[in-house]
């Protein structure tokens, strides 16, 4: 009976302990009692029985599974994330082999990828999730943050703008949003420095290219330094005024500083050396616009 008991209650076994050994004891004084009054085919009934009760207890009558489920591999490494131990990764693939649509194990391996430094697979991993889920604010915001990890900012600055249209309110969408666009001028400005930095040299070497002249000036109009950039593109239109870039990006450069009437000349001049040419067209909308 104590063992039959040990088995039923095993997963209680440490709280039933106390009392199965009580029942054992008794039951050992009874077959000690039976020996002593040499009342032997009755000892030998009970021990057989017992050798019954053991083979009946030890005996598999179902079959055991070789492998757990999906969710059973999924809850292990839930429990292991939290742990932070490496059991993890490994328990929400064999969660995804047993169920390759098993999109919350997706979630959490993308999260364990992208911690780990493989961020392609954390983006394969989020995308997964959002061909069913599109609108998963958890996983666009780590799409965003694998993107960003990538190094693809524009992509990144897309997830963190999408967060922001399902969630308005989203403080971390808020901020990471910043620190992609910090980042995005960040380069921009470096991509400047560079560009700004090979004009200069090569007009070095040929000071009167009107077509260097025209391309610097439009980086200093993007840097903001009007008065730079109206020197080069004065002179660039002066030495070859069939440029019709230089003539838009002086008109730019002159409604900046206010002086319309010139602006409107320039982006005429260059519509008039190139007809299909969208800038001036939209520069000369913008004026009308201005005048109303």
């Amino acid at each position: 009976m104590v063992i039959v008991l040990f088995f039923v209650t095993a997963r209680y076994k440490m709280n039933i302990l106390p009392f199965l050994i009580i029942l054992a004891v008794y039951g050992a004084i009874s077959l000690f009692e039976l020996f002593r009054k040499k009342a032997f085919p009755k000892a030998a009934a009970y021990g057989g029985l017992l050798v019954v009760l053991l083979i009946l207890c030890n005996w598999n009558v179902g079959t055991m599974p070789s492998d757990f489920n999906a969710d059973a591999y999924f809850n292990l490494g839930v429990n292991y994330m939290k742990k932070e131990l490496p059991e993890a990764k490994t328990m929400f693939e064999k969660a995804i082999e047993q169920d390759p649509e098993f999109l919350d194990a997706y979630g959490n391996l993308g999260i364990l990828l992208d911690t780990e430094g493989d961020h392609q697979g954390a983006v394969q991993c989020f995308e997964k999730v959002l061909t069913r889920y599109p609108d998963d604010i958890e996983a666009n915001s780590h799409l965003g943050i694998a993107f960003y990890h990538l190094g693809d900012l524009n992509k990144a600055r897309e997830q963190f703008i999408k967060v922001l249209t399902l969630d308005n309110n989203n403080e971390t969408a808020k901020y990471n949003l910043e620190i992609v666009e910090k980042k995005i001028r960040e380069q921009g400005a470096a991509t400047l420095d560079r560009l700004m930095d090979k004009f200069q040299a090569q007009l070095r070497d040929d000071p009167e290219n009107p077509a260097l002249l025209s391309n610097l000036g439009m980086i200093y109009i993007m840097k903001k330094d009007y008065q730079n950039a109206l020197t080069l593109l004065q002179k660039a239109v002066t030495l070859d005024p069939r440029i019709p870039q230089a003539h838009n990006n002086l008109g730019v450069v002159l409604l900046e500083l206010g002086r319309v009437a010139e602006a409107r000349k320039a982006f005429e001049t260059a519509l008039k050396l190139k007809p299909d040419y969208e800038s001036p067209k939209k520069n000369l909308q913008r004026l009308e616009k201005l005048k109303k």
